[in-house]
C-alpha cells in the first residue's frame, strides 16, 4: 500500500487530502551536547521499547554520518535523499511519498540514510520543519525519536523548537557536564519570554551511571 501510495503522489498533481483522523504524534529528541553519551543508542533503544509496549514509533536520525545501519537493517532501495529532493523542489504529497520511501524493521519506520553524509549539510532550519511536519502528516505515529547531533547549531535549534519534549543525555564527567552547563547558558540568552524556555521541554538522562560512593549525585 505504501508502494502505492508512493507511485500515486508522484503522478497525481493535486494535493491528495484525508480525513483527520490521524494520531496525535508527539516528537521527542535525543540531545547530548557532548560526544560518546550513547545519545544513538538510546533514541533507537525508545523506539523500540515503544513497539513492545503496542505504540507505533518513528527514529529519525539527523547526524550528518548516521548511525542507523547499525540498529536497523535497511530493506528499501530509496532513502532520506529522495526525502531531501522532494523537500527542495517543494513537491505536493509529502507525507505519502515518505510512506513509500520509509522502511521497517522490528516494528519502527525510519529512513535509510542519505547517498552523502554533506546532504544534510544542504539543508537549512526551515526545510527541516517541512520534514518533521512532513512524518507528523502521515498521522499514524504515536512518538518520532530524533537522534539529533552534537552540534548546537540553528537547525538543532529549530529542531528543539519543534520537539515536545528533549531527551537530554549526559554522563557524569567534567567535560559533559562543562558543556550542559554552556548549552543552557545559551539557551537562557534565546530565550523568548512570550513561548517559555526549550529547557523547559528536557528530561535529563545521566547515562552510564556508576556509584561513586560519597560524591554528590543531587547536585549533579
Amino acid at each position: 500500500i505504501g508502494e502505492m501510495l508512493y507511485l500515486y503522489s508522484k503522478t497525481n498533481p493535486q494535493e491528495i487530502r484525508v480525513p483527520s483522523c490521524s494520531k496525535n504524534t508527539e516528537f521527542i529528541g535525543v540531545y547530548s551536547p557532548a560526544g560518546g553519551t550513547g545519545k544513538s543508542t538510546i533514541a533507537a533503544a525508545l523506539a523500540l521499547q515503544c513497539t513492545e509496549l503496542g505504540l507505533k514509533s518513528f527514529y529519525l536520525s539527523l547526524e550528518s554520518i548516521q548511525s542507523t545501519g547499525m540498529f536497523f537493517t535497511p530493506n528499501n532501495n530509496r532513502n532520506l535523499s529522495y526525502i531531501f529532493y522532494y523537500i527542495k523542489e517543494k513537491s505536493r504529497n509529502l507525507s505519502f511519498k515518505m510512506d513509500g520511501i520509509k522502511c521497517t524493521a522490528d516494528g519502527v519506520d525510519y529512513f535509510n540514510p542519505p547517498e552523502s553524509p554533506m546532504e544534510y549539510e544542504e539543508i537549512n532550519p526551515e526545510e527541516l520543519e517541512q520534514l518533521i511536519k512532513g512524518i507528523k502528516g502521515m498521522g499514524c505515529y504515536d512518538y518520532v525519536f530524533i537522534d539529533m547531533s552534537s552540534n548546537f547549531d540553528s537547525k538543532n535549534y529549530k529542531i528543539m523548537d519543534l520537539c515536545d519534549h528533549i531527551v537530554l543525555v549526559t554522563l557524569w564527567e567534567p567535560i559533559a557536564s562543562y558543556k550542559e552547563k554552556v548549552l543552557l547558558n545559551e539557551l537562557v540568552k534565546l530565550q523568548d519570554t512570550s513561548r517559555g524556555s526549550i529547557s523547559d521541554k528536557f528530561i535529563t538522562v545521566i547515562n552510564k551511571y556508576k556509584d561513586k560512593g560519597d560524591e554528590d549525585f543531587e547536585s549533579f
